[in-house]
């Protein structure tokens, strides 16, 4: 029961923190006349150093999850970190609270100031700190994915990353292009990616999600593999092993279709009035253009009838929706949540911008030589400004759902792909989320960027100290990390992070203590039983509680009875 009232004030708290976040967000992102340059800001720097997570619910102790990268956003290893300080965001004077010299805490007789009375520098895997992530990978029929080197090197590169999740991390990925394709742990379904908006797998996929949701026991899933209650099997997979084998086969993850859905922005796909021209290409799912335009009446309104009848369409969501939606419905509390976009941040039709040099827009095609280039080279930049700025419309409630449920978005722009501005694209939702963003300007350095990726996102440091002067904290904690290593090539770094606050945890009193852990411990049994299972048990224990106190009740009055029926009998005996 406390479950669900928590799920349902996280579902308040996430509205009020994505409306406050969208009006915040809505100035920063306003689009400019000028496409390319319309979107995120250029050539900016990320601190290397950076705090991701202060806990502080033990304190005075603190635990700090923090990333660590030299030049060219590559992560620094633990044993490569000469020294590392730990100091209050209010001021660079004074004595750090916490300083660690090649991994070791220096004591009070190391430095002449307090200092920390216990802690440790580690990597977080070995923290017992896990990771939840989505990856996001384009699966169009691009050239040189489809038919070129790129595409088995993508495969390889992203297998390679999947085999780096250890057993406390959980993911899963969604393959993209005109349909959306996720591993599912479903039964005659686990052995490839399936299309997630397919009418079997969503009717499977809705009665996982709704038997994980209620505890009970999971039936759904492949015979003889047993799976924890309250496991959704169409939610982020702990076998990220399996999943990378699905992933590097080459019949289980080709590439194709022209009609990529990462932001899924502007008009619907099957919309013939979408394009310059009527598309040759086929649509999975629709046909080929002249299909389309043949049935789009028909087509409309069936999916009019559909929508009116409460069905979900296909076509409606994007990549992008799909990843943000399993991190926030399969995410658990203590994992570090992040959305992986590998990807050219193309949108749409593959050749739309070819398709209108052969087939000008209406206004250019009466003029002739420099005036008809003019005017489509105008036509086109129109086109693109359009589109970021529909991007922009989208990115506002992207980036407040990410910040709201601390989803940090990591982005591999595949350069040789692509155009500025749709870098630009994934350059923002990275850097407005704590993530980093890379490119991968050719194809010998996509494995290497891929790896970085998977490096910094599984490669984090905590820092565990015990803050010295706790008494002198007031409500909210700031703190700075200071950093002096080596990187692999060599060459000293020396970086200094941003300051986080954190609102410095209440100290409980005996009573609240022992009811937040009654509280837990009941959570807990529900979890564990099922939520059906729990409440018969609580009402057996309850009837059971009431049986106890009469009988209780009835032997104290029948104490007080026998007392006083004796008294009386004294007095008449005297």
């Amino acid at each position: 029961m406390r479950t669900r009232a928590r799920q349902q004030r996280g579902g308040s708290y996430r509205r009020v923190a994505l409306v406050a976040l969208s009006c915040g967000l809505a100035a920063a992102f306003a689009p400019t006349p000028a496409h390319a340059k319309s979107v995120g800001p250029a050539n900016v720097r990320l601190p290397q150093v950076r705090i991701n997570q202060v806990d502080t619910s033990a304190w005075p102790k603190v635990r700090v999850l923090a990333t660590i990268l030299g030049r060219g956003t590559r992560p620094i290893k633990l044993d490569a970190i000469r020294s590392l300080e730990v100091r209050s965001g209010t001021t660079t004077a004074g004595p750090p609270l916490a300083a660690f010299k090649l991994g070791k805490l220096l004591k009070n007789e190391d430095i002449e100031a307090p200092q920390a009375r216990e802690g440790k520098l580690w990597a977080a895997s070995k923290a017992g700190v896990g990771t939840a992530a989505v990856i996001v990978v384009a699966g169009h029929e691009h050239p040189a994915l489809k038919r070129g080197s790129l595409g088995p090197q993508l495969r390889e590169a992203v297998a390679l990353l999947l085999k780096q999740f250890g057993k406390t991390d959980r993911v899963n990925v969604l393959w993209y292009s005109d349909r959306i394709r996720s591993a599912v742990s479903l039964a005659s379904y686990s052995s490839e990616l399936q299309d997630i908006e397919s009418l079997t797998i969503r009717t499977k996929c809705a009665q996982a999600r709704a038997a994980a949701i209620s505890g009970e026991a999971i039936t759904l899933g492949p015979k003889g593999k047993e799976f924890k209650p309250g496991t959704d099997l169409c939610g982020l997979q702990a076998d990220a092993g399996a999943l990378a084998d699905i992933i590097g086969d080459r019949a289980m993850t080709s590439f194709r279709g022209k009609f990529p859905r990462l932001f899924n922005l502007g008009k619907p796909f099957y919309d013939p009035t979408r394009y310059c021209d009527i598309p040759t290409d086929r649509l999975e799912g629709f046909g080929d253009g002249s299909l389309m335009a043949k049935n789009l009446k028909r087509t409309m309104q069936e999916r009019e009838a559909h929508e009116e009848a409460g069905d979900r369409l296909d076509f409606r969501t994007s990549a992008m929706d799909e990843g943000l939606r399993i991190l926030l419905q399969d995410g658990r509390p203590g994992e570090q949540k992040a959305l992986v976009l590998i990807s050219d941040g193309h949108d749409g039709y593959l050749d739309d911008i070819e398709l209108c040099k052969r087939r000008p827009p209406a206004p250019c095609r009466d003029a002739n030589g420099a005036d008809h280039t003019t005017c489509l080279k105008k036509a086109l930049d129109r086109r693109i400004t359009l589109e970021q700025s529909m991007f922009h419309a989208k990115a506002v409630k992207w980036l407040g759902v990410a910040r709201a449920a601390d989803i940090k978005i990591f982005s591999l722009g595949i350069g040789s792909l692509a155009r500025r501005d749709e870098l630009q694209r994934l350059r923002l939702l990275s850097e407005r989320t704590g993530g980093t963003y890379r490119t991968a300007r050719n194809e010998a350095l996509l494995a290497q960027k891929i790896g970085d990726l998977g490096n910094e996102l599984l490669g984090q440091v905590v820092i565990d100290f015990t803050h010295p002067q706790p008494d002198e904290i007031d409500g909210k904690l700031g703190l700075r990390i200071k950093v002096r290593g080596v990187t692999e090539k060599g060459k000293h770094i020396s970086e200094t992070s941003k300051v986080m606050k954190v609102q410095v945890a209440e100290i409980k009193g005996l009573k609240a203590t022992i009811v937040d852990g009654v509280t837990d411990l009941a959570v807990s049994a529900q979890d564990a039983m099922g939520y059906q299972v729990y409440v018969y048990v609580g009402v057996a224990l309850l009837v059971i509680a009431a049986l106890i106190t009469l009988l209780i009740l009835f032997f104290i009055a029948r104490f007080f009875f026998r007392l006083i029926g004796r008294i009386f009998r004294r007095g008449e005996q005297t």
